[in-house]
């Protein structure tokens, strides 16, 4: 239930202590109304905030007047009705709190060894909402033409633009309208560490680079201290972009925990020359690091995507159906792409459809290599995509996978599955369209796979290693098409162990590795000699792998 504090100055102290937390839960809102209230957390002070404000506001006691006071300690009293923003500075909107521009071609980067100096003119201070919401919310800045990205200058864009070290916490912002240029989020353009939690948006976030429903760009200080999580959060917007788009987060270095995103994902609206529209090449003109959750980074916990990814953008106007995103995931994008200590995808999952040019997988994109003596490994574990992966270029597109489009050198899939139907033209899989040196184990896939060269069932070309997995879909193809895996283009490099595709369902007599089983034959623990596996009727069994013996292929203990 609520906590109501009303009548003039009236006080609240809260003291949790280090290590402690407080929780607002099932909608639960603390409402401090009155005039000068006075609020404690952990013996500082917080600003309260009942007022939306105006443009130009010098009062810090409201929400635009937060400006005037960058490392000031803030939270919401109640709900805040932001829709007279839609006419404010001559239809841009709210001015972003803490606006400070930014290079765009240098990506999300970690903050200097040193911190950034206290006198920056970027937030530093901290924003509670309390469990209270801001409506209608509006930015409308001006979006560049379409063209190289090197050297151009953004003002990330949010409620915040740009938080350093600060805690941002239970707050929804509903029904945003936000749009422009690079590092946009409905609560934060730029978030260069500090926690967020229990945060969530609407509406609608449109931009060219690091794009994010909620954050555009969340920041660690090195890839040793993460500093900063963001939990329990999640957000509803659909999101546009065409280079770090992701439908919670644009890109992040900070690990995500129990959060999700609903939203669909898709390019966004171009202007550009009338020559250049006219010589548009899909291959050049194309998203790149696209995800339900988060387009490019990792560290990413119990959290799942539901939205789609979707292809085509206007183009001065024009609608171009050709067009569309490479490196482009049901969950990430690009996993791997920001270093840092947290390197997993784990009990997580996406259920959303992907389509797209290449580089495309029912959870994760493109699995990056971090080279040979980066440790740990980057690894997917106890996580699963039921989406159809489609490439919407069928005489180019490679690297389809229904899990994963591509998995580099060392990289672990282990206890996952897709089970979407999977189409491409070259190196399309079930689960991964191509494994190059990475490691799959105990992992299966149910799809229907289609394409011209390299399909397999579980895996399109392989030089890894496969181990006690397996493929029960459909697989049609031209050339170098197995039940299991359709190519190992190194004779030999590619080992495969106690790994079985069903005969009969997938249409295929042969495959580059792996053992042909009939559809009886799969269901009998037998055929799983050194698999980790019991029987369904066994109640004490925690094996990896459960088989109802004579009525259904083995599936994997884990099912979120």
């Amino acid at each position: 239930s609520d906590l109501d504090l009303s009548g003039d100055k009236a006080k609240l102290a809260m003291n949790y202590g280090t290590g402690s937390d407080y929780n607002l839960n099932n909608g639960a809102k603390i409402n401090i109304s009155g005039s000068s209230p006075t609020l404690l957390i952990n013996g500082s002070s917080y600003i309260v905030i009942n007022d939306l404000g105006e443009e130009g506001d010098a009062n810090i006691n409201t929400l635009q007047g937060m400006n005037n006071n960058l490392t000031g300690n803030y939270a919401l009293g109640s709900n805040i009705d932001a829709s007279d923003t839609v006419n404010w500075n001559n239809g841009k909107g709210f001015d972003a709190i803490g606006q400070l521009p930014v290079k765009v071609d240098g990506g999300i980067q970690q903050i200097p060894e040193g911190g950034i100096p206290p006198e920056t003119p970027i937030f530093q201070g901290n924003f509670h909402g309390l469990g209270h919401k801001i409506n209608a919310l509006t930015i409308n800045q001006p979006q560049p033409n379409w063209g190289p990205i090197n050297d151009q200058v953004a003002i990330p864009q949010g409620l915040f633009s740009i938080t350093y070290g600060s805690e941002l916490r239970d707050v929804g912002l509903t029904n945003v309208s936000i749009k422009g240029h690079a590092y946009m989020g409905a609560l934060t353009g730029l978030h260069l560490g500090g926690n967020i939690k229990n945060a969530y948006s609407t509406g609608h976030v449109h931009g060219l680079y690091y794009i994010g429903g909620l954050i555009g760009g969340a920041v660690g200080q090195n890839i040793n201290s993460n500093l900063g999580t963001i939990s329990q959060s999640y957000s509803e917007a659909n999101v546009k972009g065409i280079l770090g788009v992701g439908g919670l987060a644009g890109g992040s270095m900070l690990p995500i925990y129990d959060s999700y995103a609903t939203g669909n994902i898709s390019l966004a609206d171009l202007t550009m020359s009338l020559e250049q529209e006219q010589n548009l090449d899909p291959n050049y003109t194309a998203g790149l690091g696209v995800g339900g959750l988060l387009g490019s980074g990792q560290g990413v916990y119990n959290s799942h995507a539901t939205g789609n990814i979707l292809t085509g953008a206007y183009v001065n106007g024009n609608w171009h159906p050709e067009l569309g995103f490479g490196g482009a995931g049901g969950l990430i994008g690009l996993l791997g792409a920001q270093e840092n200590s947290s390197h997993y995808v784990d009990h997580s999952y996406a259920t959303g459809n992907v389509s797209g040019l290449g580089g495309l997988g029912g959870l994760v994109g493109i699995i990056v290599y971090r080279g040979s003596d980066q440790t740990p490994r980057l690894y997917i574990n106890n996580s699963y995509a039921t989406g159809d992966v489609i490439a919407s270029n069928a005489i180019t597109s490679q690297y389809v996978g229904g899990l994963v489009g591509a998995n580099a050198p060392y990289n672990i899939i282990n206890s996952s599955y897709a089970t979407g139907r999977t189409k491409g033209h070259t190196s399309v899989g079930g689960l991964v369209g191509y494994n190059n040196g990475g490691i799959i184990a105990n992992s299966y896939s149910t799809s229907i796979t289609e394409g011209d060269t390299s399909v397999g069932g579980l895996i399109g070309i392989n030089t890894g290693t496969v181990e006690n997995s397996y493929s029960n879909g459909a697989v049609t193809g031209v050339n170098h098409v197995g039940g299991l895996i359709g190519d190992d283009p190194y004779a030999a490099n590619g080992i495969v162990i106690n790994s079985y595709w069903n005969t009969e369902t997938s249409g295929q007599s042969s495959s580059a590795g792996g053992t042909g089983k009939t559809t009886a034959e799969l269901q009998k623990i037998l055929t799983f000699s050194g698999w980790d596996i019991a029987d369904a009727s066994d109640p004490n069994s925690s094996s990896t792998w459960v088989i109802d013996e004579d009525n259904v292929a083995p599936w994997l203990r884990y099912n979120h």
